[in-house]
């Protein structure tokens, strides 16, 4: 069996709660042909002094750049992969130990461009399994490809996100993140993934941990950076539909996170932040 090399890619910002046991989830792995690029993106707090007590592990890269977005630091990042595969990891989430042994097991079996695989979102004790709409246990290609990527795109959240993908790295790195853009980045990042990928394969088996974190971005109360991140789902929304035709999708996805913007000015105002 092949011993493929994963280049891991962990973005940092102002993560000194939870950086540790992101960076340590990589380290406990029981596969160990692996190498770590960590880009701290302008953190201000204590990041810094927690990630250098990991630095003596040779396969760590620790890369500090002006504060300028997750886009632009893990385009950064991918500058520096020299894995076989790439795989992403947010810095307030963890892997399963058994998540690139299982992997590598996999692509060895299946020789494909793409695996996507399962996770868990948890918020405080509570974990629920993410259930895929898409076709799973099985390679998909050709025009199985195209439908399942048609059907499933803007309908669920089964392609949305990079952190729960091994992505050949001639692919990863031939795409750059839309620097742009501060939400739905990762959707279109994976969407033209998808449209350069001869194959892909599914499991449901969960190796990632996603954790709530009401203090990142992705949760801001800010009113306009939420009407920004709508904005931006708009525009990506659009770029897909013109090219898969799936406006019914795109309309219900738009009016969706219409309905959730909504509530989340009723619920923060006269509290938001400039």
């Amino acid at each position: 069996m092949k011993k493929n090399l994963f280049s891991i890619i962990l973005p940092v910002y102002n993560a000194e709660k939870y950086v540790a046991n992101a960076i340590n989830s990589v380290i406990n792995q029981n596969y160990k042909n692996w190498e770590l690029i960590i880009v701290d993106d302008g953190s201000n707090d204590n990041s810094y002094e927690i990630i250098k007590e990991f630095l003596n592990d040779n396969r760590i890269n620790y890369i500090y750049e002006k504060n300028s977005g997750v886009s632009f630091a893990r385009n950064n990042a991918l500058k520096h992969a020299n894995g076989d595969y790439v795989l992403f990891i947010d810095s307030d989430d963890y892997f399963s130990v058994n998540l690139l042994s299982d992997m590598n097991k996999l692509l060895s079996e299946k020789n494909v461009d793409v695996v996507k695989f399962g996770y868990f979102t948890e918020r405080g004790i509570i974990r629920k399994k993410y259930r895929f709409s898409s076709t799973v246990n099985q390679i998909l290609e050709g025009e199985g490809l195209k439908r399942e990527v048609k059907n499933n795109i803007l309908s669920s959240y089964d392609f949305n996100c990079v952190w729960n993908s091994v992505i050949k790295n001639d692919i990863a790195k031939s795409i750059q993140f839309d620097k742009k853009i501060i939400n739905a980045e990762d959707l279109l990042y994976f969407y033209k993934v998808l449209k350069k990928s001869k194959s892909i394969f599914i499991t449901d088996e969960p190796y990632y941990h996603y954790i709530y974190n009401f203090d990142s971005v992705s949760h801001t109360k800010n009113i306009k950076k939420n009407i920004k991140k709508f904005s931006d789902l708009i525009y990506v929304y659009s770029i897909i539909d013109d090219d898969i035709g799936s406006l019914y999708q795109c309309k219900n996805r738009i009016i969706q996170n219409l309905e959730e913007l909504m509530l989340s000015i009723i619920d923060y105002s006269g509290c938001y932040d400039e």
